[in-house]
C-alpha cells in the first residue's frame, strides 16, 4: 500500500506542481519528481534499518526548507540520493565473510597515501608535479598525477592536510581491526600508514587533530580486548570523551591557534544564529545545504572575514541544518550501530574499531558531507583579493580598493574529501553485515 502511494505521489505531485520559489523556478514538476524519489528511497531504507532511514529522511524533509533550490540540489540531495541507493542496493547482500576484505581494502588505501607522503618527502620541501599513464596518447587524461601545491604540510592527493590525516587515522584502525580479527602480523604494517600524522604534520610542526582521531582508534582497540575479559565498552568511551570535552573546553569562545578556530565557530553560529530563529528552526533546522549561506554574514564580520563552507563538524551541522530532531535520529543510529557491531562477533568489533575512530573523526572534520562546488564572488584585478558589493565594509581579506574596482571572475571552491566519503559509505553499508 505505501509502495503505491510514493508511486501516486510521484506520478500526481509531479504533473500538478506548479510555480516559481527559487530563481531557477526549481520549485515545479522536477523538484517534486526529485523530492518523492527521496521518500522511497528512505522507503527502501526503512526495511533494512529503520533508525538509518530516519536519519536520511532529514536530509530529504530539509529539503522542503531551502531556497534557492540550485544550491541545496547538487550540494546535499543529488549525491545523498546516490549513496541512498548503493545503501538500498548493497546493504541487504553483506555478510560478516565481507569484513576481512574490506578492511584490506581500507589498510591498502593507507598503504598507497603512506607512500604517495614518502615519495613527496623525498622531493623536499617545494611543490611539484608528476604525470604518469598517458599509455602513449590512448588515454585523455593520465591514470595517475602525483601533486603537491604546499611547500609546508603534505596533501597526498587529498584536499588539504586533514583530510590526508583523517584517512591516515581511518587505516591504522582497519589495521588494528585486522591485527584483532587476523593476526598480530598486522601490526608490522602500521609504520607506513601512520606516516601521514609524522612527516611535516603542518606548517606549525605541532600535532594535528587527525592525533586525537588515532588516539580514539587506539582506546577502541583497547576497549575491543579488554572485551575478553567481560569488560563493557560503554564506560571507557565515555570517560574518554569526558576526557576529550574537559581538556578542549568546547563551551569557551576564546580565540585558540590549535583548533583552527572551530571551538569560536560553533559557540558563534549557535549562540547567535540558530538560536535565537526560535524553536520551529531549533527542533526541524534550517534546511539541508544551508550552513554556508547561513553562517558566511556572522562568521565574516566576527571571525576576520573568513567563511567556514562547512561547520568541520558534522553533528553541530546536522544541528543546525536539521534540528535537535535530527541530531537525536543521528545520534541514535550511531549509538545503535555501535552496539550492533559490539555484539556482533569477531566481524562486529573489528567494524567498531573503525566505526568509532569514524565517529572521532566526524567531530573536527567532514567525512559524511559530501564533495561539491562552492562559486566564489569576484576578484579584484588590480589587488587580487575577493571583492564585497560597493559600500559593504571590507575585512582584512578582502579587496579595499578605491572605487571603481575592475573585477574579474574567481574559481570556483571544491569542498570535501570523496575519499573520506567513500570509506564513510562502505562502511556504513558494512555495518549490516552484523
Amino acid at each position: 500500500m505505501l509502495s503505491l502511494v510514493l508511486l501516486a505521489a510521484i506520478l500526481f505531485l509531479g504533473v500538478m506542481a506548479q510555480g516559481g520559489r527559487a530563481s531557477c523556478d526549481m520549485w515545479n514538476r522536477c523538484t517534486w519528481l526529485i523530492f518523492w524519489c527521496g521518500a522511497a528511497v528512505t522507503v527502501g531504507m526503512w526495511a533494512v534499518n529503520p533508525w538509518a532511514a530516519l536519519t536520511f529522511g532529514m536530509l530529504v524533509l530539509g529539503a522542503l526548507t531551502v531556497a534557492p533550490w540550485e544550491q541545496a540540489f547538487p550540494r546535499a540531495l543529488y549525491p545523498a540520493y546516490a549513496a541512498g541507493m548503493a545503501w538500498v542496493v548493497l546493504a541487504p547482500t553483506m555478510t560478516p565473510e565481507m569484513v576481512p576484505p574490506v578492511l584490506l581494502g581500507f589498510v591498502l588505501v593507507g598503504g598507497w597515501v603512506g607512500g604517495w607522503t614518502l615519495y613527496s618527502h623525498w622531493q623536499g620541501l617545494r611543490p611539484y608535479q608528476r604525470v604518469w599513464g598517458r599509455l602513449w596518447g590512448w588515454l585523455p587524461a593520465p591514470l595517475f598525477c602525483w601533486h603537491e601545491d604546499s611547500p609546508t604540510h603534505l596533501k597526498a592527493g587529498q584536499g588539504n592536510s586533514n583530510h590526508l590525516q583523517s584517512i591516515a587515522a581511518l587505516t591504522v584502525a582497519a589495521g588494528l581491526a585486522l591485527a584483532w580479527l587476523a593476526s598480530p602480523w598486522w601490526l608490522l604494517g602500521l609504520p607506513l600508514l601512520v606516516l601521514p600524522l609524522l612527516v611535516r604534520v603542518n606548517k606549525e610542526g605541532v600535532f594535528a587533530q587527525a592525533h586525537v582521531h588515532l588516539g580514539s582508534a587506539c582506546v577502541a582497540f583497547l576497549v575491543v580486548c579488554l572485551s575478553r575479559f567481560h569488560w563493557p565498552p560503554w564506560p571507557i568511551l565515555a570517560g574518554y570523551v569526558l576526557a576529550g570535552v574537559l581538556v578542549t573546553r568546547p563551551w569557551s569562545p576564546h580565540r585558540r591557534s590549535w583548533d583552527g578556530r572551530r571551538f569560536q565557530l560553533w559557540n558563534l553560529v549557535l549562540r547567535e544564529v540558530w538560536w535565537p530563529m526560535g524553536w520551529r528552526r531549533r527542533l526541524l533546522g534550517v534546511g539541508t545545504a544551508t550552513w554556508e549561506p547561513l553562517t558566511a554574514p556572522a562568521t565574516m564580520a566576527k571571525i576576520d572575514g573568513v567563511v567556514f563552507t562547512t561547520a568541520h563538524n558534522e553533528y553541530v551541522q546536522f544541528l543546525v541544518e536539521h534540528g535537535l530532531i535530527g541530531l537525536g535520529l543521528l545520534l541514535s543510529y550511531l549509538v545503535l550501530a555501535l552496539g550492533r557491531l559490539w555484539a556482533g562477533g569477531p566481524e562486529g568489533q573489528a567494524l567498531f574499531i573503525v566505526a568509532v575512530a569514524l565517529c572521532s573523526i566526524a567531530s573536527a572534520n567532514f567525512p559524511w558531507t559530501w564533495f561539491h562546488e562552492i562559486p566564489q564572488g569576484p576578484t579584484c584585478r588590480h589587488c587580487g583579493n575577493p571583492a564585497l558589493p560597493p559600500g559593504v565594509a571590507a575585512p582584512e581579506t578582502h579587496c579595499r580598493c578605491a572605487e571603481p574596482r575592475q573585477l574579474g571572475p574567481s574559481q570556483p571552491l571544491y569542498v570535501g574529501s570523496p575519499g573520506l566519503l567513500a570509506m564513510s559509505l562502505i562502511l556504513a553499508i558494512l555495518v549490516e553485515a552484523v
